[in-house]
């Protein structure tokens, strides 16, 4: 028996020398390192959860693709101008916007001009905000296609699900907790990421870190692309640990390692 051990683990050296899988890590499909030329299928148990994500952030007051005017100006001291696909609106303290037209008004307020690009039912389908706009204390958070949300502080705590069709980019090391985390865009970090979902983190898109990755999480589901440049990538749970890497997505550390397995803490 030992001998059959010895053997296996000689093959796994030389096969896979870049993986380290702990003892009770269970991966359920085979690891890529090729580059993703087509998108890739999903099945039916990830359909299942990114709907339940999706239905979580719906009626977010930090959803800025929503359609509900449910933020209030009341707060609102004066006029804030607008431009929604084109044309120059005018904003009152009597009204009620959406959560993209009134992350716009605080940029204008704050900033002195609209980063922000909206089309003429107040949703975000381009341009900027910085987190600090968003506030403390977030329930949900929805990033559209095509914007960015520039991060520079240590910490982003989101109580419930962060959704990313867009672009996040991170210009420091960073630690992101959710409850559940969905990537459809692009993940950008300049340093160090540290990654906790508490039940399910969903990768369709890429994740780019110029250092070292830690996704801590229990469920994992990579149907896209997650690289570190520098460092290596760490895979770890307190509990059972699922790392689902789907045909054609790749997990890749170009100069580390990538190590997965249950935290004996």
């Amino acid at each position: 028996m030992k001998l059959v051990l010895k053997i296996i683990m000689i093959f796994l050296a030389l096969v896979v020398p870049r993986y380290s899988l702990a003892q009770n890590a269970n991966i359920i499909s085979h690891w890529s390192h090729e580059n993703i030329a087509e998108p890739v299928a999903l099945n039916v148990n990830m359909i299942h959860e990114i709907n339940t994500i999706l239905q979580g952030v719906l009626d977010s007051p930090n959803n800025l693709n929503s359609l509900l005017h449910n933020v209030d100006l009341s707060n609102l001291n004066h006029e804030v101008n607008l431009n929604l696909n084109g044309r120059n609106i005018e904003f009152n303290h009597n009204q009620i916007v959406t959560p993209a037209e009134s992350i716009a008004i605080n940029q204008v307020l704050s900033l002195g001009r609209q980063e922000l690009v909206l089309n003429a039912l107040g949703q975000a389908i381009g341009g900027s905000l910085n987190v600090e706009l968003l506030g403390h204390g977030l329930n949900n958070l929805y990033l559209p296609q095509g914007v960015t949300l520039i991060d520079n502080t240590p910490n982003v705590n989101i109580a419930n699900n962060l959704v990313n069709y867009g672009n996040l980019e991170f210009s420091a090391s960073s630690n992101v907790l959710a409850n559940n985390i969905l990537n459809v865009g692009t993940v950008t970090v300049l340093g160090n990421l540290n990654l906790t979902a508490q039940h399910n983190f969903i990768n369709q898109g890429k994740i780019d870190v110029t250092d070292s990755l830690t996704l801590h999480n229990a469920n994992i589901i990579n149907a896209g692309l997650i690289e570190v440049g520098l460092g290596n990538i760490n895979i770890i749970s307190n509990n059972n640990l699922n790392v689902d890497n789907l045909s054609g997505a790749t997990f890749e550390a170009r100069l580390g390692s990538i190590n997965i397995g249950v935290d004996s803490v």
